[in-house]
């Protein structure tokens, strides 16, 4: 997949919740199993799909990854931890659009 902002630090996830293409039943917050190679790939896929999608749809985003992770908590602040690592991309998205 082709980023349009690459990202330069990564955080270590406990756990992916990536979904195989077979059973994506969300498009719009899905990260398919078939994309990520590694804990890179997945926080790379991650900063990408949240960079697509409206404001107004990020909740539902971060509800459907907390259904899928053991722990929603953990997930959830790892998250927050990679965008803070990664935030001058949200700069320089923000300055594009």
């Amino acid at each position: 997949m082709l980023t349009k902002f690459q990202i330069k630090h990564t955080v270590q996830f406990p756990e992916q919740t990536a979904v195989p293409k077979e059973q994506s039943e969300n498009a719009l917050c899905d990260i398919l199993v078939e994309d990520v190679k590694d804990n890179d790939t997945y926080c790379q896929e991650l900063i990408n799909r949240i960079l697509k999608l409206p404001y107004a749809k990020l909740p539902d985003f971060f509800s459907h990854h907390c259904d899928f992770a053991t722990n929603p908590i953990k997930w959830l602040n790892k998250f927050e931890k990679l965008i803070s690592e990664n935030e001058e991309i949200f700069v320089s998205w923000k300055n594009t659009n």
